[in-house]
């Protein structure tokens, strides 16, 4: 091999170390072998925006920012700079797509960001691709301290005077600053503060080990059974509530039929309008019951009725208020009931004229043997009396 040929290759071989060293150091984002693709944006304004700054789609890197040409001759003020960009991946943008410059960091840097949007909103309108630049964070911050200039200017005087006043004393936190007994008060509250704190930690660990009524509640299952018990009471409880109330819509039971029975709830307004009328009797004084709540002379008999059982005489005052007249009567009712136990008795007389038959017909025939008896008697009386007569004369 003659030495230019050596001298060619030697160069030729330069020549690539140093293209595939610019592209690895200064182009990370340079691969030969992949298939690229270009997409060109217009904006109004540039907004830092560098040649070499990353292309982020739906938030991944996909590029560089190839270049950017300022037209100064452009009328339209949207297509003053044109963005060359070129892409790893073929993006699908759709209606609702967005290009945008944004901040990389606070401290500086800027990146592309393109937003494809989502299938549901259709392609995107075909023709150029127009972008924009959104205030950054220290131009918003900007924009609000220069707009708020005077009551930032007033707030800053104030806490000047604040701080000014509390230097002096004034105030609570001048007193603060500079009375010792309020600051012995201060932190007398937090010490307290602290100690309430120690003792709720203390309440807490007692509770862990499960003493006292809470850490039982807790802890201790006997508790834990008794509860579960109650819930389960309270269930059937509201079990037996829901039947209740399922068989009253049913119509069952006094309130259901009540509710439900149009015949039972018409007697019930019938007995309530017919109370309605007794009542407005009674109010007037009609009937008996209606003049012993209204008449005046009614209630001066049964008074002065009342006044003679108290104070006689009379036959009442006496039973109820004389010992011998009582004597008596228990007498006479004491002799009633011996003689009812008489009746009642199986072996007397007088039960078995009533409940025996065999006596009742003796006790008949007898009294038809009496009344013959008397009947003879009655028709022999003027011959007995003749008799008599005729034998008086010898």
């Amino acid at each position: 091999m003659s030495p230019q040929r050596h001298i060619l290759l030697g160069l030729l071989f330069l020549a690539a170390v140093c293209i595939l060293g610019y592209y690895t150091l200064f182009r990370a984002d340079f691969n030969p072998f992949k298939e690229q693709h270009r997409l060109e944006v217009y904006f109004e304004d540039a907004g830092g925006l560098r040649e070499g700054d990353a292309i982020l789609v739906a938030g991944m890197r996909w590029g560089k920012v190839e270049g950017l040409v300022y037209d100064s001759t452009e009328d339209d003020p949207e297509r003053r700079i044109l963005a060359s960009l070129v892409l790893t991946h073929e993006v699908n943008l759709y209606g609702d797509h967005a290009i945008t410059i944004e901040d990389a960091s606070v401290l500086g840097g800027k990146f592309l960001k393109i937003e494809p949007g989502f299938p549901n909103t259709g392609a995107a309108p075909e023709g150029d691709l127009y972008g924009s630049v959104p205030g950054s964070a220290l131009a918003s911050i900007g924009s609000l301290i220069e707009e708020n200039r005077g009551p930032i200017k007033s707030t800053l005087a104030d806490f000047s005077l604040l701080m000014s006043d509390a230097k002096s004393g004034k105030g609570v936190l001048g007193a603060l600053l500079t009375d010792e007994e309020l600051r012995g008060d201060l932190t007398g509250a937090v010490t307290s503060v602290r100690s309430a704190f120690e003792n709720i930690d203390a309440l807490a660990a007692k509770i862990r080990t499960g003493e006292g009524t809470i850490g039982k509640v807790i802890y201790d299952d006997s508790i834990y059974e008794q509860f579960n018990e109650l819930g389960e009471s309270l269930n059937v409880l509201s079990k037996d509530v829901a039947d209740v109330i399922a068989s009253v819509k049913s119509g069952k039971g006094v309130i259901g039929t009540l509710l439900n029975d149009e015949t039972t709830a018409e007697r019930v307004r019938l007995a309530i309008d017919d109370f309605s009328i007794i009542s407005n009797r009674l109010r007037k004084g009609e009937g008996t019951i209606g003049r012993l709540l209204t008449d005046s002379a009614v209630a001066d008999g049964l008074k002065e009725i009342t006044r003679a059982l108290t104070e006689g005489p009379g036959t009442l005052h006496s039973l109820i208020y004389e010992a011998d007249l009582y004597d008596q009567a228990k007498g006479v009712m004491d002799d009633l009931a011996a003689f009812s136990g008489g009746l009642a008795n199986e072996n007397g007389t007088m039960w078995k004229l009533f409940n025996n038959d065999e006596a009742y017909g003796e006790l008949m025939r007898a009294l038809k043997t009496l009344t013959g008896t008397l009947e003879e008697a009655r028709e022999a009386a003027p011959i007995s009396a003749f008799l008599s007569l005729a034998f008086q004369g010898f």
